[in-house]
C-alpha cells in the first residue's frame, strides 16, 4: 500500500473527511462521457497497474463511453461457471466467515459486530453462519445469486461511505453496520438468507437488478443460480452471506483467499 493510501484509509481521515461528497463526486466522474484520448489511456492504465485480463470481458476500448462503462463490464459466457453446492456470489477475497453464535460477527480478528445491528432488525435465527467477501476496485463487480432464491424482502439501510479495504475494517468498530447497505432476505434449499450488499467510499450507487430506485419493502423474485441480481459502481465493496444454520462454517477456504464469481463454497 502506498503512503497516500495508507493516509486515505486512516482512521482519522476516514472520520474527517466528507465521504458522501466525495463519492458523489467520483461518482460524476464516472458517468461523464470523455474524449476517447483521454478515457482511453485512463482505463488502458488501470488494465495495467492491475493485471486485468480485458479478454474475459464484454469489452472494446474502442467503444468505451464512461468510466463506469468499463468498471461495470460483464464477463463472456463461460468464464464463470457455477457449480454444484453453494457458490460465491461475487469474485473477491474472503475476509471474514464463521459461525454466528448469539449474534456476534466478526470483521476481522478481534472486531466484533452484531446481526441485528447489520441487519436493521431483531434476528429471527440466532444460530447462523456467515461469509464475508471484500470486492477490490480492480473485481468483477456485479452480483449474481449463489443458489436458487425465493427473494422475499429487500431493505435499503442508509448511511456512512467509509472504505472497506483491509486497513479500514481493522481500524473502525461496526464497519458494516455504519456504512449504507442493501439486503436482500428471503427462504431456500439451504434455509433462510441474508445477503447484504456494503456501499462505500466511491460506491455511492448500488443498483439492483429491475429495480430503479432503492426502497424497504416486500418482493417476491425467484431468481436462480447465476442470475444476476445487481452490482456495484465504482470503488472496492463488500457482500455478506447469511444463512440460518451452520452450512457457511463449512468453507473449504482461509482467511484473504481468493474467490471466484461461480466457484463452490460449500
Amino acid at each position: 500500500m502506498s503512503t497516500l493510501q495508507r493516509v486515505f484509509t486512516s482512521k482519522l481521515v476516514q472520520k474527517i473527511i466528507n465521504k458522501r461528497k466525495s463519492t458523489q463526486l467520483m461518482g460524476k466522474w464516472a458517468d461523464k462521457k470523455l474524449p476517447k484520448y483521454i478515457l482511453k489511456p485512463v482505463v488502458k492504465n488501470f488494465i495495467r497497474k492491475n493485471k486485468i485480463n480485458i479478454n474475459d470481458y464484454h469489452f472494446s476500448l474502442n467503444e468505451v463511453s464512461t468510466f463506469n462503462h468499463f468498471f461495470t463490464r460483464e464477463f463472456k459466457p463461460g468464464i464463470r461457471v457455477f457449480a454444484e453446492g453453494i457458490c460465491s456470489p461475487v469474485e473477491g477475497y474472503c475476509s471474514s466467515m464463521g459461525m454466528i453464535d448469539k449474534n456476534k460477527m466478526y470483521q476481522v480478528k478481534g472486531k466484533e459486530y452484531a446481526m441485528d445491528e447489520l441487519l436493521g432488525a431483531s434476528v429471527e435465527h440466532p444460530l447462523a453462519s456467515y461469509v464475508t467477501i471484500y470486492l477490490s476496485p480492480a473485481d468483477y463487480h456485479r452480483i449474481h445469486a449463489p443458489f436458487d432464491m425465493n427473494i422475499k424482502e429487500i431493505k435499503h439501510i442508509p448511511g456512512n461511505l467509509y472504505s472497506v479495504n483491509q486497513k479500514t475494517t481493522q481500524n473502525i468498530d461496526k464497519l458494516y453496520c455504519k456504512n449504507e447497505r442493501v439486503i436482500l432476505s428471503g427462504t431456500s434449499e439451504y434455509g433462510k438468507f441474508d445477503l447484504v450488499i456494503v456501499g462505500a467510499i466511491m460506491v455511492g450507487r448500488i443498483k439492483i437488478s429491475g429495480i430503479n430506485q432503492l426502497f424497504s419493502g416486500q418482493l417476491n423474485w425467484n431468481a436462480k443460480k447465476g442470475e444476476e441480481l445487481g452490482y456495484f459502481e465504482i470503488g472496492a465493496s463488500t457482500i455478506i452471506l447469511i444463512i440460518a444454520n451452520d452450512t457457511l462454517s463449512k468453507i473449504q477456504k482461509k482467511l484473504n483467499d481468493r474467490v471466484l464469481l461461480g466457484e463452490k463454497l460449500c
